[in-house]
Order: structure tokens, then C-alpha cells, then sequence
């Protein structure tokens, strides 16, 4: 840090070092999340982290950034964890993704009727 930054300081250094581990537990707990929870929650942790919360972000290329992470993280996790641990992991093109997020899904020609939603299930 002191050769790049110039910051000679080892409290200093420190700090900034500790600040840094900080923010990136807290991506990996935010892609985590959005990889347990769904892909709205996984799209506004990568709208956060990634495209640094900016209004005019073009929502495509959102979606195929979490199309992206979602079949890479299956993808690796077909591979047996010796070839993980040697390192002989290539990742994808995000590009190949576009086709799949403009793919239009018939759910979206149907009416949205207000009101219908699902009924909740009464136990007792």
C-alpha cells in the first residue's frame, strides 16, 4: 500500500485494510443472499456492487449478469472439486445470456387481473 497508495502508516493502513474485508463479506453475503432468496434479490445486490447503485443502468444487461452468475454457479457446481482446487475453471461469456432474458414468456400476454392472487392455504 505504500508503494501504490502512499500510505506509510501502519494504523492507517490497517484500518483501510480491515475496511476492505468488511465490504467484501458483505458482497459475498449480499450474493449469497440473492442466490438463495431469488433473482430480484441477486439482481439488486449485482445493481449495487457491480453497476455501483447508478440510476440509468440498462436493465438487460442486469438480468443477463444474474443469467450469468446463476449458470456459472451451476456450472461449477457440477465440477468435482479437484478440478476446482487445480485451478481448470474457464467461465463463460455474459454475452451468451442476451438471447435468454429477451426471450419473451407467455405469462406476459396474459391479463394481470387485480385481485388475483393466490389464495392462502387455512390450516385448522
Amino acid at each position: 500500500m505504500d508503494t501504490l497508495h502512499r500510505i506509510t502508516q501502519h494504523a492507517i493502513r490497517t484500518r483501510y485494510l480491515k475496511d476492505l474485508f468488511e465490504q467484501w463479506r458483505g458482497v459475498i453475503a449480499a450474493y449469497d443472499e440473492g442466490l438463495v432468496k431469488g433473482d430480484a434479490v441477486l439482481a439488486a445486490a449485482v445493481w449495487r456492487n457491480v453497476f455501483k447503485g447508478e440510476e440509468d443502468v440498462d436493465p438487460v444487461g442486469l438480468v443477463q449478469v444474474v443469467s450469468f452468475l446463476r449458470r456459472e454457479v451451476a456450472r461449477v457446481g457440477r465440477m468435482a472439486d479437484d478440478e476446482i482446487a487445480r485451478g481448470r475453471m474457464r467461465f463463460g461469456d455474459p454475452g451468451e445470456e442476451k438471447s435468454t432474458v429477451l426471450m419473451e414468456c407467455r405469462l406476459m400476454k396474459e391479463p394481470f387481473l387485480e385481485g388475483h392472487q393466490k389464495r392462502e392455504r387455512k390450516f385448522g
